[in-house]
């Protein structure tokens, strides 16, 4: 038996991972998503499965046209459960990385994702500029608290 994912799993730890850039289909939700894998941007999401965010996503949106708005987007996880939801809704994310953002538009585009509008900014309640800390191009965990 073949481990899933095997040939990322080899360029990862012959790192080479941060050097190409591909595209695979996964199932999500019984639905197929084109996960792209830029720079190692994405690689994650190749392992994604239905969890209590879709299931939830699910349950409340019960009408075509709602919109769910997501604050911090990174590279795209809840993108996925939404536009796989059972109904039609309306996406807006907010990512303040630049290359987060980056993909979450390509992930958009490999998969024809419609209403989606992604931007490229955090929201708070003042105006101005702060420095992202992160340990990676696509840190989950990247904070503008000091």
């Amino acid at each position: 038996m073949v481990p899933e994912n095997l040939e990322f799993k080899i360029f990862k730890k012959l790192r080479l991972l941060n050097f190409i850039n591909v595209s695979k289909r996964i199932s999500y939700a019984h639905h197929e998503v084109n996960i792209p894998v830029i720079g190692g941007i994405g690689y994650p999401n190749l392992y994604l499965k239905p969890n209590w965010l879709y299931l939830l996503i699910n349950e409340f949106f019960v009408a075509d046209k709602q919109t769910f708005i997501d604050v911090g987007a990174n590279i795209g996880q809840t993108l996925i459960s939404v536009k796989t939801a059972e109904k039609q809704i309306n996406y807006i994310g907010f990512e303040p990385a630049v290359s987060c953002c980056y993909y979450l538009k390509e992930l958009t585009r490999a998969n024809n994702f419609q209403h989606c509008h992604i931007y490229n900014f955090a929201l708070s309640d003042q105006l101005g500029q702060l420095f992202l800390e992160r340990n990676n191009e696509a840190d989950p965990t990247a904070s503008i608290v000091e």
